[in-house]
């Protein structure tokens, strides 16, 4: 399917085409106009991006605060049991770290929480 503003696009190239346009625009003001459209819409571009990049910034350290308390609690049921989750969760930052990508649980499974429940 055919965005709208793809078929408004080549519909109004079409009009322009077929429909001589004689303003008394010189080239500066048009310069000065698509220039500015331009700024405002990679404004738009440029918020957006950063929106998804704190969501995912966000993602990643609710996960990380998830494991932190987790470890500490398993000091509850003893140094035993704190140590084996250590390992586990010192695997799961060792993919990470090998993998050279932080969102790597994001984009990929996970076997970290089965690890733990083991």
């Amino acid at each position: 399917m055919i965005p709208a503003i793809t078929i408004l696009f080549f519909l109004l190239m079409a009009v322009y085409y077929y429909i001589p346009l004689s303003l008394p625009l010189s080239f500066e003001v048009l310069i000065t106009v698509s220039t500015f459209s331009f700024a405002v819409l990679a404004g738009f571009f440029i918020q957006r991006q950063g929106q998804r990049y704190t969501q995912i910034s966000d993602q990643l350290a609710q996960f990380d605060g998830e494991l932190s308390a987790m470890y500490r609690s398993f000091g509850h049921f003893g140094l035993k049991a704190q140590k084996e989750d250590k390992k586990n969760i010192a695997k799961h930052y060792n993919k990470i770290l090998k993998e050279d990508q932080f969102n790597y649980y994001i984009t990929h499974k996970t076997s970290t929480i089965k690890y733990l429940s083991e």
